[in-house]
């Protein structure tokens, strides 16, 4: 065999540094997605006052950790093991990293449908307290067989009595004032989850790699 043969290609300029710092920006975006999915989730309001925080885990409480911060955190301890080992090695294993990355991404999805969800439930209840209320849920006993009050006449037709109604009774208050604010945990997770994505995937598919030695 000729020297030439023995010895190793040249790598294209630049491309084991661009590499380096993909690496460094991804595990840096892994911590982010650690920590988000363990820190403080949504606040619960009532007039703008914070009434309950919600977490994906509460280690004051000793409460058991939130499925998808299990599933954000395990994703990104993997994520981090991998990308860490090809930031050291120099190596190049981006399976592993781009498949945690897309599981911590589905956690995310999940953290905001969740949410989402979370918020109109909320706004259900204040919408069906107030309902009740113009409707007349709350039992009358001089209420003739025929649901009509037997002591007041029935609010004419298109009369706009809820705000009276809601006013009167507190847990009609406290339901239209209730509201929901994501808190700094959540924000970190749902920003960090999608950009470790596009990191994984610009290692995996575009990013240069030094040419191996033959």
């Amino acid at each position: 065999m000729s020297r030439r043969k023995r010895q190793r290609p040249a790598a294209a300029p630049g491309a084991l540094l661009r590499r380096r710092a993909a690496l460094g920006v991804h595990l840096a975006l892994q911590g982010c997605v650690l920590v988000g999915s363990q820190g403080p989730w949504w606040d619960v309001l009532v007039d703008g006052e914070r009434l309950a925080r919600h977490a994906g885990y509460d280690a004051a409480r000793a409460a058991p950790m939130e499925p998808v911060a299990f599933m954000a955190a395990v994703a990104a301890i993997v994520a981090f093991f991998f990308a860490s080992y090809d930031l050291v090695a120099d190596a190049d294993i981006q399976g592993p990293v781009l498949a945690a990355s897309l599981v911590a991404l589905v956690a995310a999805g999940a953290l905001v449908h969740r949410v989402l969800a979370t918020e109109d439930a909320i706004r259900g209840t204040a919408e069906d307290v107030a309902r009740a209320q113009v409707h007349g849920a709350v039992v009358d006993p001089s209420k003739s067989a025929d649901g009509t009050s037997a002591g007041a006449a029935a609010p004419p037709a298109g009369a706009d009595v809820a705000p009276v109604g809601t006013s009167r009774d507190p847990l009609a208050t406290f339901a239209r004032k209730l509201s929901l604010k994501p808190a700094w945990g959540m924000a970190l997770l749902v920003a960090a989850a999608p950009l470790m994505v596009i990191v994984s995937l610009f290692l995996t598919f575009f990013a240069e790699r030094a040419p191996e030695p033959s």
